[in-house]
């Protein structure tokens, strides 16, 4: 196992690693909309929730569409982190 089976996959690992890496920032949304109430709200608020409670529901398009540019920013740039570690442990990266 450690001869072969590691090595032969160790480029996939580090691909869906670094593809997991880019979505760390977007978790849950789905369910504080669905399972969110007046009673939990206040604890079961996410920030892609607040961003789209922000932009639709309360109008301002400007202040959410900048919050979820920096969510982007920052996921990209997680992605790219990722990408230079993988490239210097394993030699593979994504580009």
């Amino acid at each position: 196992m450690w001869h072969i089976t590691l090595p032969s996959i160790r480029t996939t690992i580090a691909i869906l690693l670094i593809l997991s890496v880019g979505g760390i920032l977007g978790v849950g949304f789905d369910q504080a909309l669905l399972l969110g109430n007046p009673l939990n709200s206040d604890r079961s608020t996410v920030l892609s929730y607040y961003v789209y409670v922000t932009g639709l529901k309360n109008g301002d398009y400007a202040y959410a569409t900048a919050l979820n540019l920096i969510t982007a920013v920052f996921a990209a740039s997680f992605m790219v982190v990722a990408n230079t570690i993988s490239r210097k442990t394993t030699g593979k990266g994504v580009y």
